[in-house]
């Protein structure tokens, strides 16, 4: 059995982060059921809180992440600055290509990207992008890229979305159609076909939608109808191309979910409230009939539209954990059962769909912007797989060491004390033969704390977890400034109250009356 850290091993299951200080992290485990030992083996980028990212997206040809070519993988990254950075390959090296922002951008903040996407069309990619003002664009790539990733893209479309402040954009290609869909504060939903939009050059361009959404109906008791903001978009998949969930940043008090039919009407066809703040994540099932959902205040649930009842009895489990609001959801597109989610807590989590259940944990230390699922080759998953099993070993946890090859203790397996239960641990060092005799005779053992509540110094001896008998006692209270006759609280006698003011020392004498 060697050394696995001798040879360069692939991953069997790769996930992507950005994050608002600059870094772009690729997370790797071993495989589905080794999903405990997922860490984190790359890290690029410099700290810079102005070229943070904002967003990321990984696409590849089909739309799945079956192994094929590096080629026909694309990952795109957004900076905060405006500026997007796209590279050709399995696994997101420096270097590629650098998408300028927007020319006619007012302002270097309004230039920030809130929304990204990669669709395929023709065995071509396309990224579409959404910056804050309101300006859409999307570049083509031209050229198969190079050794290095980097490729030849240019911007073949832009356009306005007609928003105050826009927030979601999501995109699609299927049938020999591309559509781009984006919405925001103070604008519905709307889809364009990329046949029928203007040429590049300004984005504030307007064009004519194929798909403009509608709120629900007003409220029968209000008559209010829902204010027009959505927070979140997603389209279902390549099964379902006209369907179309949204999230809405919140109307009355109100925060829904919403899943639109382009076929069928403008106004939504399912529609579901949850939760108490703004949705932020979508993340669809492939056949349109599930959504995960999460929002700003640190959920995220499963509305399953084939569920018995209406509204929140359809709601069928909560991811357990997290905490802090969720900025991104990726579900496994290979049907895998499990969702990443990022937001910010700081962690990466990734969950069982079936159970809730936590199948694994990383503290990240950085508020993350992004997660997304990136391709392994099968070859190289099988080949991450059998060495992971032979450093596992039978028992596990044989490892590489300083002196030879061996196996440490699973740090989990030992019993440490609760401090709060333990309270003060201090230790003891032997004093000559007939002082450890005698501690021993003194000794008490103690699983427990009852050290301090029985008066006694808390120790750990030779013997283990206990405290002696031939200690001090250490009081658990004290009362100050309380004279004779009695304490706080009883009836009879006398005392004072000395207290310093503004204007010297004041004496206040009490006596109870009789």
């Amino acid at each position: 059995m060697g050394d696995p850290g001798a040879q360069k091993v692939e991953a069997g299951l790769r996930l992507l982060t950005v994050d608002d200080v600059g870094y772009l992290k690729v997370i790797e485990a071993p495989s589905y059921d080794m999903m405990a030992k997922a860490s984190v083996v790359k890290r690029y980028g410099e700290p810079s809180k102005a070229r943070g990212y904002t967003a990321a997206v990984v696409g590849q040809c089909g739309g799945s992440l079956d192994s094929v070519s590096g080629s026909d993988v694309v990952v795109a990254a957004a900076r905060a600055g405006g500026t997007i950075e796209v590279r050709c390959g399995e696994v997101p090296e420096p270097g590629g290509a650098v998408l300028a922002r927007a020319a006619d951008a007012p302002s270097r903040e309004d230039a920030r990207s809130v929304g990204l996407d990669i669709l395929w069309h023709n065995n071509t990619p396309r990224v579409a992008s959404l910056a804050r003002y309101g300006g859409i664009r999307v570049h083509e790539r031209r050229g198969p890229p190079g050794e290095d990733g980097a490729a030849e893209w240019k911007e073949t479309a832009a356009w306005g979305a007609g928003c105050e402040r826009a927030e979601a954009l999501t995109a699609i290609a299927a049938g020999g159609v591309c559509h781009v869909g984006a919405g925001g504060e103070g604008a519905e939903l709307k889809v364009w076909d990329l046949a029928r939009v203007p040429g590049p050059g300004s984005t504030t361009a307007k064009a004519e939608p194929q798909f403009a959404a509608r709120p629900s109906k007003p409220d029968k008791t209000t008559l209010l109808s829902d204010k027009a903001w959505v927070s979140a978009a997603k389209f279902v998949g390549l099964e379902c191309p006209s369907l179309v969930f949204t999230g809405s940043g919140g109307s009355y008090g109100k925060y829904k979910v919403r899943l639109y039919d382009m076929r069928e009407k403008r106004r939504p066809v399912r529609e579901l409230a949850w939760g108490e703040s703004r949705i932020t994540a979508l993340a669809p099932r492939s056949d349109g009939r599930a959504v995960w959902m999460a929002n700003g205040a640190g959920n995220a649930s499963l509305w399953d539209l084939r569920a018995g009842g209406e509204g929140l009895s359809q709601v069928r489990g909560n991811l357990r954990g997290l905490a802090g609001s969720v900025r991104s959801l990726a579900l496994h597109p290979e049907g895998r059962g499990l969702v990443a989610s990022v937001g910010l807590d700081r962690f990466l989590r990734v969950h069982d769909t079936g159970t809730c259940k936590p199948r694994t944990k990383l503290y990240l230390k950085q508020q993350m912007s992004a997660v997304c699922w990136c391709p392994v080759d099968a070859a190289k998953a099988a080949a991450a797989l059998r060495a992971a099993e032979e450093a596992v070993g039978a028992g596990g946890g044989a490892q590489q060491g300083e002196d030879a090859e061996g196996e440490y203790e699973d740090e989990s397996d030992v019993e440490v004390p609760d401090e709060d239960e333990v309270g003060e641990l201090e230790s003891s060092e032997d004093e000559g033969d007939g002082a450890a005799e005698e501690e021993v005779a003194e000794f008490v053992a103690c699983e427990k704390f009852a050290g301090r509540r029985a008066g006694m110094v808390f120790k750990r001896g030779k013997e283990g977890l206990g405290y002696y008998r031939d200690d001090k006692p250490v009081p658990t209270f004290s009362l100050k400034s309380v004279k004779k006759g009695g304490a706080v609280g009883k009836a009879g006698g006398k005392r004072k109250v000395e207290a310093g003011g503004a204007g010297g020392n004041k004496k206040e004498r009490r006596t109870k009356q009789k």
